[in-house]
């Protein structure tokens, strides 16, 4: 079917047949015979059609069309028919393909018996040909049937030369006034509604489009601001999020999200909810968890800390629960705090949610991992069993930091950097953002470099990225990029 489709693309013998042709029934009656859908007025049964076309000089012609040809036979005759009736330049239909049988013995794809074995065979692109062919079973022998024409190996991507060469400082100096508008644009919206910060990063957006939110929220202040319950909304705070979630308003961890895709009478509403309620309820909750933290932290030695994937209610109530169950525990058996867990210093501890983490783990920070689900019980064994290896990295990671940090220093004195910082996702480690300098202190082409660099900010980011502007202007780059 699709060699018949392919066919019928290829070539304008049907657009120029006629669409209905007066078809001999051998009794002398006449019948229609629609050959874009191939009915008849009547039920035809035979293979064999004789019809009757007219040229254009009023001459008619008695043709016999096969049908149980093969389709390649069956356009050449309808070829030749045109060309009886005056059509001139008709393309040939095009060869037949290449048949399995032949496909198989050109690949050596037949056994001892004759039989062809076609087990577990896949359609592949013959390298150069264009066309595709059987690839051999599994156990034959290999095959080299990849179509490699469109394969891509370059490096230009993380070559910083090139794009320090192609870079306009036009567009530098474009972003850099596009993140100050939207900082300033930050400012007047912060100060406006009193929020304590707002947070726009998650967006993902250019400073350009984020100004322009901004500036519409402060437009609406200016003019409903009078029909809000509050003058300020201070401590809380404004995220800018396109999650969709029911609770616009969250009081655990005090944060009020609009989507930037609403209007902004749909942001007014979600404003004009928040009372004075509200903000008391948020003073509670944060007084409360600031006493649980303390029990919970100096009872165990820890630094306690919500994950991203780990909401604030259920951080919350993983606090309250880990706190209450160890207040119950010191007053029935009288326990005090161990000498030793407060002379080390404290391992961080991040909550992530139940599905995220579901046992104690040791991340490469030297911070440990547990899930809000788990038990009181639970998270002490997972502390006391991971923190000795968790100190060990620590100090490590704060070797190595420091190693970073003076080699940022260089990096900044030899190049003129504004600031030098890890960008994107995934993060960079620490070894990488090393391996980065050094490649770029210990350049062949340093004095070319500096002159392109200087003044600007750096970013380095993960593997896999390009060398690109960020939106603030810097210049972000992979870890791993090159020169040549």
């Amino acid at each position: 079917m699709r060699n018949i489709t392919s066919l019928m693309d290829r070539s304008v013998i049907l657009n120029l047949f006629f669409v209905h042709i007066c078809v001999d029934s051998g009794s002398g009656a006449k019948k229609d015979f629609d050959l874009r859908t191939g009915n008849t007025s009547s039920t035809m049964e035979m293979k064999h059609y004789p019809f009757v076309m007219e040229r254009t000089d009023g001459v008619l012609l008695k043709l016999d069309l096969k049908l149980d040809q093969p389709v390649e036979q069956v356009l050449k005759s309808m070829r030749e028919a045109l060309k009886f009736t005056g059509f001139a330049g008709l393309p040939s239909p095009p060869p037949a393909p290449v048949s399995q049988e032949n496909n198989n013995q050109k690949n050596g794809n037949v056994s001892a018996n004759g039989k062809h074995n076609n087990s577990h065979g896949g359609m592949h692109f013959a390298p150069g040909a264009g066309k595709l062919w059987e690839s051999q079973p599994r156990g034959g022998r290999e095959w080299h049937g990849v179509d490699h024409s469109f394969d891509i190996n370059t490096h230009r991507g993380r070559n910083l030369k090139l794009f320090l060469k192609d870079l306009d400082p036009k567009d530098i100096e474009a972003r850099r006034a596009s993140r100050m508008d939207a900082s300033a644009a930050a400012l007047v919206a912060r100060r406006a509604y009193g929020f304590q910060s707002i947070d726009g990063t998650s967006l993902g957006w250019s400073s350009a489009n984020l100004a322009i939110c901004l500036s519409t929220l402060t437009a609406l202040f200016d003019e409903h601001g009078s029909s809000l319950q509050l003058t300020s909304f201070y401590p809380l705070r404004l995220l800018l999020s396109s999650d969709e979630i029911q609770g616009k308003i969250d009081l655990y961890d005090g944060i009020i999200m609009l989507n930037p895709a609403a209007t902004p009478l749909q942001w007014l509403q979600t404003l004009k909810n928040v009372s004075h309620d509200d903000i008391g309820k948020y003073k509670i909750n944060q007084t409360r968890l600031k006493r649980y933290l303390e029990i919970v932290q100096n009872s165990l030695g820890i630094k306690l800390k919500k994950g991203h994937s780990c909401s604030s209610y259920d951080y919350h109530m993983f606090v309250e629960r880990l706190a209450i169950g160890i207040e119950n525990r010191l007053k029935e058996e009288g326990m005090v705090l161990s000498s030793q867990a407060l002379a080390l210093e404290r391992v961080l501890v991040t909550v992530e949610s139940s599905q995220a983490c579901r046992r104690g783990v040791l991340n490469a920070n030297g911070s440990i991992r547990v899930g809000a689900d788990m038990t009181g019980e639970a998270v002490a064994s997972s502390i006391a069993r991971l923190s000795t290896d968790a100190r060990k990295k620590v100090i490590k990671q704060a070797d190595l930091l420091q190693t970073v940090k003076t080699n940022i220093g260089r990096a900044q004195e030899e190049f003129g950097f504004d600031r030098v910082y890890r960008a994107g996702l995934p993060k960079v480690t620490s070894e990488e953002v090393l391996t980065c300098l050094s490649t770029l202190l210990e350049s062949t082409e340093l004095e070319q470099l500096k002159g392109s660099l200087a003044g600007k900010s750096l970013g380095i980011a993960g593997s896999g990225h390009y060398c690109h502007l960020g939106d603030d202007g810097s210049i972000v780059v992979p870890w791993d990029w090159q020169t040549r």
